[in-house]
């Protein structure tokens, strides 16, 4: 695999990342760290892939990004429930928080894995979001 990515060949990816059509060069990768790595630190630049959609691997983790904006959003809506609501959120922001982390390592070591247990949504409900 190492000699793949020297030379600009694909990158070997998890089942879930070639499901969803996504093969990717090592070149490609290298052009598309600094989005994918950006965009679980500041989620709001995972937009810019979203937009673009020139790079396969930023888009993949710009979905990722996406799907943990939903559950921040949607956590949040449950912060207005008095007391079960307020736990809720807490432990859901722990949660996609921790996702978070998971999803920044993963972009970090040029991995397309989908974060645990919520990850293959992101491929199932923006499948529609495809490199032009």
């Amino acid at each position: 695999m190492a000699d793949n990515q020297e030379q600009g060949g694909p990158v070997e990816q998890p089942a879930e990342a070639q499901a969803a059509g996504a093969t990717v060069s090592a070149k490609e990768i290298e052009e598309g760290k600094a989005f994918a790595i950006l965009g679980y630190i500041v989620p709001l630049l995972c937009l810019i892939p979203l937009i673009n959609r020139n790079n396969n691997y930023s888009l993949y983790h710009a979905k990722q990004v996406l799907l943990l904006w939903i559950g921040f959003v949607v956590s949040s809506a449950a912060n207005v429930i008095p007391c079960a609501g307020q736990i809720v959120w807490i432990v859901a922001w722990v949660f996609l928080v921790v996702l978070d982390i998971i999803g920044l390592v993963n972009a970090v070591k040029c991995q397309m894995k989908p974060l645990p247990l919520i990850g293959k949504f992101g491929e199932d409900w923006f499948k529609g979001i495809q490199k032009v």
